[in-house]
């Protein structure tokens, strides 16, 4: 057995001394499996901001709103100082008129009023108020202020062009008339076409409305009677009763001197003696015959009293405005048949007979008579 063991050495022995040649190689074993990912890292910190770009250009301005109401406190007209250029939506308080008054863009224009009773205007002879346009003499807007409304006069051609030159003879003339009423009056009421005037061509006003639209045509002027004869005599009108030549006196003279002139004139005629600055007027004794061709008259603005029989029985006379008459005495247009106008808007008081046998009257504005009738 020990034999045994010592030949098995030997040979493993021989076995490793004398080694054989190499064998094949041996294949790949199988990868191993990937490893566990790491965690990301912190991130980091963010940059700093770009600059800002340039600014657009700025858009189209919107337009204006309408302003605000501007209070102006307290004054007695619209032509205060305080309220010379006035702005949009301006206001204040008219202490005349009792009411608030606010500037639309182009006027006053009542805005508040006070309250109480409205009348219905009863003014509405604007004869003294407008006046007669005279040759040679130069066009004037101007601004109305009477008891009952307030307003504007502007003189326009026949066409409605703007007119403030001197007015002619051959050509006709508008007066554009806008009336806003005083606090306690009211246009509601009022005639289409009730305004008048004693020596306008045509005379208009829609109804409800204190607008006024005069036309004319220019009349001259004298200032005594010699030069009212010389005038009348050269005239080719004037022959009849429906053909009276019109014209204005601005210079004083007695009511003899004038029918004295009309007499020997022998013309019909339609005067203003508006401007004239005469202060009385009555009966003239010994009357001639120059009555008679007296058609229509606007007496003085200076005349406060018509004395008695100033007017009786002329035959011929159609109209008879006076602006500042306050008192008409007795008998003072007695007899006249002819006579269908008469506008006496200052006249309080009426004496007896004032107005007998006139037979053709139809029109009368007496807004203020208290005492006495026709």
């Amino acid at each position: 057995m020990k034999k045994l063991i010592v030949i098995i050495i030997i040979i493993c022995m021989a076995f490793i001394a004398c080694e054989g040649p190499a064998g094949p190689a041996g294949k790949d074993g199988i990868d191993g499996t990937n490893g566990i990912d790491g965690t990301n890292g912190i991130d980091g910190t963010d940059g700093t901001d770009g600059k800002n770009g340039i600014d657009g250009t700025n858009g189209i301005d919107g337009k204006d709103g309408i302003p605000g109401m501007v209070w102006k406190g307290s004054h007695s007209s619209d032509n205060s100082p305080e309220l010379v250029n006035p702005s949009q939506n301006w206001v204040y308080y008219n202490t005349t008129l009792k009411e608030i008054r606010i500037w639309n863009g182009i006027s006053w224009e009542t805005f508040i009023r006070d309250g109480g009773k409205i009348y219905t205007v009863n003014a509405l002879d604007l004869s003294a108020i407008v006046g007669t346009p005279i040759i040679g003499a130069t066009a004037v807007n101007k601004v109305i202020d009477t008891e009952q409304y307030i307003g504007t006069i502007y003189w326009q051609t026949f066409g409605g062009e703007p007119f403030n030159e001197t007015f002619v003879a051959s050509l006709q003339y508008k007066a554009i008339v806008n009336l806003y009423t005083k606090a306690g009056w009211s246009f509601a009421g009022i005639a289409e076409n009730s305004f008048f005037h004693g020596r306008s061509e045509e005379c208009t006003n829609n109804a409800n409305s204190g607008n006024v639209t005069l036309v004319f045509n220019a009349i001259t002027a004298v200032t005594n009677a010699t030069d009212l004869r010389t005038y009348l005599e050269g005239m080719a009108g004037g022959s009849t009763v429906n053909d009276p030549i019109s014209l204005a006196v601005t210079g004083v003279v007695t009511p003899e001197e004038l029918y004295t002139t009309l007499a020997f004139a022998g013309k019909f005629v339609s005067l203003d003696l508006s401007e004239s600055g005469i202060t009385n007027w009555g009966r003239v004794n010994g009357l001639p015959s120059g009555k008679g061709f007296l058609v229509n008259i606007i007496m003085p603005n200076t005349l406060v009293i018509l004395g008695n029989d100033s007017f009786d029985s002329f035959a011929n006379l159609k109209t008879a405005i006076a602006a500042n008459v306050e008192n008409i005495q007795y008998n003072a247009f007695a007899h006249c048949a002819s006579l269908t106008n008469v506008s006496f808007p200052s006249v309080t008081t009426i004496g007896g007979s004032a107005f007998a046998n006139c037979v053709s009257l139809n029109t009368i504005n007496f807004p203020n008579l208290t005492t006495g009738n026709l």
